[in-house]
């Protein structure tokens, strides 16, 4: 259960901070961790907790996009965990209506204009034996 009681689709995964991840601090900024999952459309940060899954406190970090910024005094010990909720595709639903409304589209059309549709087929087919006949008098012969 998450936001206030309701229920979430997605997954909830565990993504360790590696210490190739962290930036420390240079001239009195704060050191951070880039977390490229984080950078997934679907991901919303939930929450950083220790290996122990002990959940580390709000006011410790700062989340902005795929970069969470460590806010303590000191350097945070190794072992930190970001937990983050990767939600299901919402657009695949309304890609599917838009497939059929455009498929509904072009077969309405077709249908409307189908006796130009077959009178074109009907030449295109009518012209095949020249064009094989062209083709294949044009080939150099076997040896």
């Amino acid at each position: 259960m998450l936001n206030g009681g309701h229920v979430s689709r997605g997954h909830v995964i565990v993504v360790p901070l590696r210490g190739e991840d962290w930036r420390p601090p240079l001239n009195g900024s704060k050191g951070a961790w880039r977390c490229s999952a984080l950078s997934l459309p679907s991901a919303r940060f939930l929450r950083l907790r220790r290996t122990d899954g002990r959940t580390v406190a709000d006011d410790a970090y700062a989340v902005r996009g795929a970069t969470i910024t460590w806010m303590g005094g000191t350097e945070p010990a190794p072992g930190i965990e970001v937990e983050l909720l990767l939600r299901r595709r919402v657009f695949s639903g309304a890609a599917v209506l838009l497939a059929f409304a455009i498929g509904g589209v072009g077969g309405a059309f077709a249908f409307e204009h189908r006796a130009e549709v077959f009178a074109r087929m009907d030449q295109v087919v009518a012209s095949l034996p020249m064009t094989i006949a062209a083709v294949t008098s044009s080939a150099p012969a076997a040896p």
